[in-house]
C-alpha cells in the first residue's frame, strides 16, 4: 500500500473505525446470510475474527501501510479455525468478499453523508483497500490449504488407528473415544462402514470431501493395504450407497452392519471385509442380507463335507434346487412355490420329498431347513 495522506480521508477512516462494533455485526449478519453454512459456526467467534480484521484494516488505511506480520499470523490462525470447524474455502472467502463491500459500503455511505467530495477522493483509495483484503486473504488461503492437507491426513491416520485397533492394546480406550468424538462422532449411535478395494489416497480425499457436502451426518474416509473405508454414522446402507454413487466411490461395496461402540466400528468394518471376499455375489454386498454367506464362508473348509450332499444334489438337480428356493422365498408354502415354478403342487411336493432322500435334509425340521439354506441362500 502506497502512503498517500489525506486528513479528510483520515478523519473518515476514524469515524467508522469508532463505529467498527456495529459495523462488524453488519458484516457479520451479511456474511451469514451470503454463506449459510455459517449458521453452524459460533457468532461470537465470526465476529471476534471479523472485528479484529475490520480494524486492522481501518487503522492499515489511516496509516497507510500494508498488513502487518501479526495482521497475517491472526488470519492464518483463522485460517486454521475454520479448517478444524469444516468451513469450505469458497465459503471462507466469500467471507472476505462480503466484509470488502460492506466496509466499502459504509465507508461511502458516511462519506456522502460528510461531504460529497470525499466520494470522488475514496475512488483513488479503492484500490488501497482491496490491496489489504488481498493480501489478507491470500494468506488466508494459503494456509487454509495446507491445514487442510494436514487434517485430511490426521483423520485418516486417525480412522486407521482406530480401525486396525493400534490404539486398543495401550489402555487407551478413553483417548481413543475422544479422538472419535474429536471427528464429530456420537458414541451413543451405531458405527455403519462401507468397505471396497483400495483406493488412491486423493481419491479418498475426493470422496470424503464430496461425502461431507452431501450430508451433514458425520463421515470419515481412509486407506488401507488392502480396503479403503468410509465410516459412517446415522446412515441406512441404502442412503449410503446413493451418496456414494454420487462420488464415484470404487465398486465392489461391502456395507458392513450398523454397530455401537468402537468394537462395533470394527467389527462393522471387518464384516464389509467378509463381504468382499465372498465369490460370486452381486454389488453392492450388505451384512444386513448376507451375513448366512458370511458365516459359511468364513468356515468353508469346515463346512465342505456336511454340506456335500446339498451341493451335489443341487448341481445334479437343478430343478429341484429351484424349487427349494423358491419354497424358501415365498412362505414355505408348497402351493406359492409351485405357481413361482410353474409346476403343479403334487409336482412341487414330490421334489421337495425328493430333496429329503437326495440329501437326508427334512426341511421341516430346523437342522434339515438350515443346512438347505446354506447351500442354496447363493444358488
Amino acid at each position: 500500500m502506497v502512503d498517500t495522506h489525506d486528513t479528510d480521508l483520515e478523519q473518515l477512516y476514524r469515524e467508522v473505525l469508532s463505529d467498527v462494533d456495529e459495523v462488524s455485526k453488519r458484516v457479520v449478519d451479511a456474511i451469514r446470510k451470503a454463506a449459510p453454512i455459517y449458521e453452524s459456526f459460533p457468532y461470537e467467534v465470526q465476529y471476534r475474527d471479523n472485528l479484529s480484521g475490520l480494524t486492522g484494516q481501518l487503522r492499515a488505511l489511516i496509516d497507510g501501510r500494508a498488513p502487518s506480520e501479526k495482521a497475517l499470523e491472526y488470519m492464518r490462525r483463522v485460517a486454521r479455525e475454520r479448517v478444524r470447524h469444516g468451513i469450505p474455502l469458497a465459503d471462507s472467502i466469500e467471507g472476505f468478499h462480503v466484509m470488502f463491500r460492506e466496509l466499502w459500503r459504509e465507508v461511502l455511505t458516511r462519506a456522502r453523508q460528510r461531504d460529497p467530495a470525499l466520494e470522488s477522493k475514496l475512488a483513488s483509495r479503492v484500490e488501497d483497500m482491496w490491496q489489504w483484503t488481498h493480501l489478507i486473504s491470500a494468506a488466508f488461503s494459503d494456509e487454509y490449504v495446507a491445514a487442510s492437507r494436514s487434517a485430511t491426513l490426521s483423520r485418516a491416520d486417525a480412522m486407521r488407528k482406530i480401525v486396525m485397533e493400534e490404539l486398543a492394546d495401550a489402555g487407551v480406550q478413553q483417548d481413543v473415544e475422544g479422538v472419535l468424538v474429536g471427528l464429530g462422532y456420537d458414541l451413543d449411535e451405531p458405527f455403519r462402514a462401507f468397505v471396497s478395494r483400495p483406493l488412491t489416497s486423493e481419491v479418498i480425499d475426493r470422496v470424503e470431501k464430496s461425502l461431507k457436502g452431501a450430508t451433514s451426518k458425520p463421515v470419515h474416509a481412509a486407506g488401507f493395504n488392502r480396503n479403503s473405508v468410509i465410516i459412517t454414522q446415522q446412515m441406512t446402507a441404502e442412503e449410503g450407497l446413493r451418496i456414494l454413487a454420487k462420488v464415484g466411490f470404487g465398486s465392489p461395496i461391502g456395507i458392513g452392519l450398523a454397530r455401537r461402540g468402537i468394537l462395533g466400528l470394527r467389527r462393522s468394518y471387518r464384516d464389509g471385509q467378509q463381504l468382499l471376499e465372498l465369490p460370486r455375489r452381486e454389488d453392492p454386498r450388505n451384512y444386513e442380507r448376507d451375513w448366512l454367506l458370511v458365516l459359511l464362508h468364513s468356515d468353508e473348509e469346515g463346512l465342505k463335507e456336511l454340506l456335500r450332499p446339498g451341493w451335489e444334489a443341487a448341481e445334479r438337480h437343478p430343478y429341484i434346487a429351484d424349487c427349494m428356493v423358491a419354497f424358501a422365498n415365498n412362505g414355505f408354502s408348497i402351493s406359492a412355490a409351485a405357481r413361482a415354478v410353474h409346476v403343479h403342487p403334487n409336482t412341487a411336493r414330490y421334489r421337495i420329498d425328493r430333496w429329503k432322500e437326495l440329501t437326508g435334509w427334512d426341511v421341516f425340521t430346523p437342522g434339515g431347513l438350515f443346512a438347505t439354506l446354506a447351500v442354496l441362500t447363493d444358488w
